[in-house]
């Protein structure tokens, strides 16, 4: 029997509240601890962490309002005969002026983040095509004129630092942001380019749309500031 959830799950101080707290302290004792090292792959996962918990929070939110009203959206779940409640959150594709006509390229060799991305970004108002692993990305950029370039990090043949280095070689005016499924650096890749004056960098799973077009749109700020 379904019972309706009771307003303390949504008062504060709430357990995700908690956790939001609780990383605000950490993210103070790494920038102390650090002092002058370079934290920003440490900083972007707790930044991912905070989005998580965001996320989080609004499922229960939409969960409580559906609860509130009693009209419950589903999905199928196993074919139609079996369905389960829609507590995704609602999107609708919005332009954004700043990128307008902005070229991007998308290199990862996972063909399913390629294409979620390119619609994210061609949704935004970008012109946007896409390669399947470093190699192909940099005879891209050799044969295309960008703007900007959205690299994986571990890929085969050219991983992304590999990329970014070549980039800089041979057009250093085209900045790059790195994208990765992991919160660890196990290659390293960010923490080199990070040296070299990597931009950004992306979380990508799931991807997530309001953060990649508010890297896209920083980049192309500065660009255009300089």
């Amino acid at each position: 029997m379904y019972r309706k959830p009771s307003d303390s799950v949504f008062e504060s101080p709430s357990p995700l509240g908690v956790i939001v707290n609780q990383l605000e302290l950490l993210e103070h004792d790494l920038i102390t601890l650090a002092g002058e090292s370079d934290v920003s792959v440490e900083s972007e996962r707790i930044d991912a962490m905070r989005r998580e918990v965001g996320r989080i929070s609004g499922v229960l939110s939409r969960l409580g309002e559906q609860a509130e009203s009693e009209t419950y959206e589903t999905i199928d779940y196993v074919g139609p005969s079996l369905r389960m409640i829609d507590l995704r959150e609602k999107r609708t594709a919005v332009a954004e002026p700043r990128l307008a006509g902005i070229r991007v390229l998308v290199v990862d060799d996972d063909l399913g983040i390629c294409q979620s991305v390119k619609e994210i970004l061609e949704a935004a108002g970008c012109d946007v095509s896409t390669a399947h692993d470093g190699a192909e990305g940099l005879r891209c950029v050799e044969s295309t004129p960008l703007d900007i370039v959205l690299s994986d990090v571990v890929m085969p043949e050219m991983d992304g630092y590999e990329l970014y280095t070549a980039i800089r070689k041979t057009q250093p005016e085209v900045p790059v942001l790195m994208m990765t499924g992991f919160h660890y650096d196990r290659e390293h890749v960010i923490k080199r380019s990070r040296l070299e004056g990597l931009g950004g960098v992306i979380f990508k799973k799931p991807v997530d749309p309001n953060r990649l077009i508010e890297v896209l749109c920083e980049t192309v700020g500065k660009r255009a500031g300089h």
